[in-house]
């Protein structure tokens, strides 16, 4: 997870910055060094260019310390114990590959580093050789302890920082995933959500008027005692329940594009209406109901629903048949709705699906409501309850 980030522009200035300021004391002493310049100028300035190529080699392997740590960070060391100006470019690219968090490479690339600055001094301390300063000096072995827990602490100390930095990274990519996830997630539920109040939408404008242009045109195509008079008024019923099915259909693709803010929707009071046209297509409705003053519009609406789909039901199962509706409740306890019709056993007049029933179960439980369904005694029965 670490391999993929990437650092911003600000991030790898200051990091080349800090790395630079390593070489700044070799490169002020280089040309600090007078007497040099005016005994052997070629060595003066072959020197001064071969440190300027040590930075600019050092500025190209740690661009791959991503492709290739391992090899980036031995490589640096080296030229580090030779160079202590690179020492600021070896340490990036140690702790660059600690921020992988693998200590299978991290230990043996620790030790190689560890080695490469403490092995000279050991050997020299053991064959008894003195220091290369000027003037020379012997080694003393507190000197070397010293000097070798000095590069560990220091080794460790680079460990640590990678470390730290890489749990630090993979937290953040973690939260970000999760946060990522959880966009998605809920995204997918509006989506879901949506297409659902579509499906709602949709089921409830067409499928009333079109199980009516359903049945009055299986009367055209049954019934041959029909008058002229007959014909024309059944005719004329298809037609108006279509052009009012298109019209509730284009308002409510207007709607779902938004070019229609404020479509009105029927409720409750425009149930005597609905109760009108189930009549007409044949259903006899036993309609039982309080003044329901005080409902809100989203409960009123619902409610119309669900009578409607109940009437549109029986109208599909059981054609011609009795069916009661009740509508009873107060503000304490609630708006209830009942219908009841005999189970036709013959089989649907006009196929369904089944959609309305959910749809009504979705709409109930956008308000906190329910509803029931089911067979008893060979009446269907639906009941609904939702607050007022």
């Amino acid at each position: 997870m670490t391999s993929e980030y990437r650092l911003g522009t600000w991030a790898l200035t200051w990091r080349y910055l800090l790395a630079l300021t390593w070489a700044l004391p070799s490169v002020a002493e280089s040309l600090a060094a007078q007497d040099l310049l005016r005994e052997a100028p070629l060595a003066f300035y072959g020197f001064l260019a071969l440190e300027v190529l040590a930075v600019g080699v050092a500025v190209v392997l740690i661009r791959f310390r991503r492709r290739a740590p391992i090899l980036v960070a031995v490589l640096l060391s080296v030229l580090s114990a030779v160079m202590t100006m690179l020492v600021g470019f070896a340490s990036w690219a140690i702790i660059s590959l600690c921020t992988r968090r693998r200590w299978k490479e991290i230990l043996p690339t620790g030790a190689v580093v560890i080695g490469l600055h403490v092995l000279p001094d050991l050997v020299r301390w053991v064959l008894g050789q003195p220091v290369p300063t000027n003037p020379p000096r012997v080694l003393e072995p507190w000197l070397l302890i010293a000097s070798g827990g000095g590069v560990l602490l220091y080794t460790a100390g680079l460990v640590a920082i990678g470390m730290y930095t890489g749990a630090r990274r993979e937290l953040i990519a973690s939260k970000l995933a999760q946060a990522e996830r959880e966009q998605q997630l809920r995204v997918a539920q509006g989506q879901a959500a949506e297409r659902q109040r579509i499906a709602r939408e949709m089921h409830d404008v067409l499928a009333h008027r079109i199980s009516l242009v359903s049945m009055y045109s299986g009367a055209l195509a049954y019934r041959d005692d029909l008058n002229p008079q007959q014909t024309r008024e059944i005719a004329e019923t298809i037609r108006d329940n279509a052009t009012l099915a298109l019209t509730e259909l284009r308002g409510v693709l207007g709607s779902l594009r938004g070019e229609e803010g404020d479509r009105p929707q029927p409720t409750l009071a425009d149930l005597p209406g609905l109760i009108a046209d189930n009549r007409a297509a044949g259903l006899r409705i036993e309609f039982s109901g309080v003044p329901l003053e005080g409902l809100s519009p989203a409960v009123s609406r619902h409610a119309y629903r669900i009578v409607q789909e109940g009437l549109t039901n029986a109208r599909k199962h059981a054609p011609g048949a009795k069916v009661e509706v009740w509508l009873s409740g107060d503000p304490d306890s609630g708006l209830r709705i009942e219908l009841r019709n005999p189970v036709n056993r013959r089989g649907a007049a006009v196929p369904g699906g089944g959609y309305g029933l959910l749809g009504l179960a979705e709409r109930t439980g956008l308000v906190g409501g329910w509803i029931e369904h089911g067979i008893r005694d060979e009446m269907f029965q639906l009941e609904a309850w939702m607050p007022w």
